[in-house]
């Protein structure tokens, strides 16, 4: 087995993750309805964000520094466009890794994963870092991806104040 520091510096997406991914997803589906499969496919990013945490930890300091670091190093997408919102930020990519072109879907995102990632590593960032931050918590949503017909792939979070 791969230790996860040497995947971590891995640039090239696997295909065997992309199969082993193509099959949770599909069992999620057909077991749960959309709402329920949404969430268990959030969860599912955030334990790889706990696991990652553990010995990774980004460099950049502000909130969006640290988005945009780690969308590159753990979600593995090179090109970002960072917006920052009223209550938060969104995140846009046309280089999802999960939301490969042969792959399209009506209702159910295929990259909530990729969402709960970040959710999750910046959530354990303000705990960890209370004085550092001014919000308690971040809550992350999908708004659009490639694997529902969209151009891209964006993800909304909302940002909680203490």
């Amino acid at each position: 087995m791969i230790p996860r520091e040497e995947l971590l510096k891995e640039k090239s997406q696997s295909m065997l993750i992309a199969m082993i991914y193509a099959e949770i997803y599909s069992r999620v589906r057909q077991k749960f309805d959309q709402e329920t499969a949404a969430e268990k496919l959030k969860e599912f990013g955030k334990r790889i964000a706990r696991s990652y945490y553990e010995y990774y930890k980004p460099s950049k300091s502000s909130i969006s520094g640290i988005a945009r670091e780690l969308s590159d190093k753990i979600g593995g997408m090179k090109k970002i466009k960072l917006k920052k919102l009223d209550d938060g930020f969104s995140i846009s990519s046309n280089d999802c890794p999960l939301c490969v072109p042969e792959i399209t879907i009506e209702g159910l995102h295929y990259c909530y994963p990729t969402m709960g990632i970040l959710e999750e590593y910046l959530n354990l960032i303000i705990r960890d870092n209370p004085r550092k931050f001014r919000y308690e918590r971040v809550i992350g949503s999908v708004v659009q991806s490639k694997s529902c017909g969209a151009e891209i792939c964006e993800y909304r979070y909302k940002l909680i104040e203490k």
